[in-house]
């Protein structure tokens, strides 16, 4: 398996591997994928093609995950570990220090993973969406 860069010419299978992760958001456009999501995105190609990817951040020498997927017909099959492999030696060279992630608690076979590359749940936190028109309080001073 290969694990490389994604490039303009993943965007399908970006496409067919983002429900993966069960956001009720929608799709990014392709223009976004090139203008900004490939450069932060590793892919695994297995020589059939994209069977999973994996988006981060590198800031402030901090590695931030923030998604990761894998194809569900190639689960189990060493895809995540991989991806977040390569993901750890990329942040190393790019001088991280740390790396962390955002998981569901109910993402059991995720947290497994994770702990394999010696991640532990440092807090926990929950997530709310409003509408925009939702106003909200004035902060305390």
């Amino acid at each position: 398996m290969q694990v490389r860069t994604a490039i303009g010419a993943d965007y399908d299978a970006y496409l067919r591997l983002f429900p993966e992760l069960g956001v009720d958001e929608g799709t990014p456009s392709r223009e976004r994928f090139d203008s900004d999501l490939s450069r932060r995105m590793l892919v695994a190609d297995d020589g059939t093609g994209v069977v999973g990817y994996l988006l981060y951040d590198l800031m402030d020498g901090t590695g931030y995950v923030r998604n990761i997927v894998s194809d569900p017909a190639h689960r189990r099959a060493g895809i995540g570990a991989a991806l977040m492999e390569t993901a750890r030696d990329r942040f190393a060279g790019g001088g991280a220090t740390t790396w962390c992630l955002n998981v569901k608690a109910s993402n059991r076979p995720a947290i497994g993973l994770y702990e394999k590359f010696g991640m532990r749940l440092h807090y926990r936190t929950t997530m709310m969406r409003l509408p925009r028109e939702t106003a909200l309080p004035a902060a305390d001073p």
